[in-house]
């Protein structure tokens, strides 16, 4: 499951990146470095994957709450299990912009100009 949500938020992060070729030539024409590109695109990846896991959760924690009328307890989402899960959702946010990010901030400036795609 983890690894089917990985490949998803892969390809819309690579899409997402592909999008805004421009405005990162833009960026380094501006004087931001590949580095600097890099690690934008990895940190908007980052906090979009780390909301998504938040939201997650409290939509887990929702359904947990409600649905114990029927006579038998229902686990609770323990703080471990929430650590857990957020720092999955780091490492998905992380590894599903790395070759996205890594490839457009390498990109030659002229080349990302001209790109209309």
């Amino acid at each position: 499951m983890t690894f089917t949500i990985l490949l998803v938020s892969a390809n819309t992060i690579s899409l997402s990146v592909r999008q805004r070729t421009r405005d990162t030539a833009i960026l380094r024409t501006l004087g931001y470095t590949p580095t600097e590109i890099f690690i934008l695109i990895i940190g908007e990846s980052m906090v979009i994957s780390v909301v998504g896991g938040l939201i997650g959760l409290g939509l887990g924690t929702l359904l947990l709450m409600g649905g114990g009328g029927g006579g038998f307890p229902l686990p609770s989402i323990q703080w471990q299990g929430a650590l857990v899960v957020m720092g999955i959702s780091l490492v998905v946010g992380i590894f599903s912009a790395a070759v996205p990010a890594y490839v457009t901030s390498r990109k030659n400036i002229v080349e990302s100009l001209r790109f209309t795609g």
